[in-house]
C-alpha cells in the first residue's frame, strides 16, 4: 500500500471509530450568544480526551417569561478529540 492509500485508510478508520462530528443538541442559557457556523468547544468533564471543537450546525433561540435559552446543534468537528476514550468501564 502506498502512502496515499495508507492515509486514506487511516482516515476511514478514524471516521469509523470516532465519527466526523456530534449528533444531537443541548440547551444553554442565552449568554454567551452562539451563532450558526461558530466554533464551540464541547468538554467531557469525566474524560477530557473526548473533548472536541465543532462547528455549530443550527441554533434555535427561545425567549419567554422564564428567560432566554438556546438549543445548540453541534456538527462536524473543527478539531476532533485528541485521542480515543480512556474512560474505564469500572472493571479491573
Amino acid at each position: 500500500m502506498d502512502s496515499q492509500g495508507a492515509e486514506k485508510r487511516a482516515k476511514e478508520i478514524f471516521n469509523e471509530k470516532c465519527g466526523s462530528g456530534f449528533k444531537g443538541k443541548f440547551v444553554s442559557f442565552g449568554f454567551p450568544s452562539i451563532t450558526h457556523s461558530q466554533i464551540i468547544e464541547v468538554q467531557d468533564p469525566d474524560d477530557l480526551s473526548r473533548s472536541a471543537k465543532a462547528f455549530v450546525d443550527k441554533v434555535i433561540k427561545k425567549f419567554n417569561k422564564d428567560g432566554y435559552r438556546q438549543e445548540i446543534f453541534p456538527g462536524f468537528y473543527y478539531e476532533p478529540p485528541k485521542t480515543g476514550s480512556t474512560k474505564s468501564n469500572g472493571k479491573k
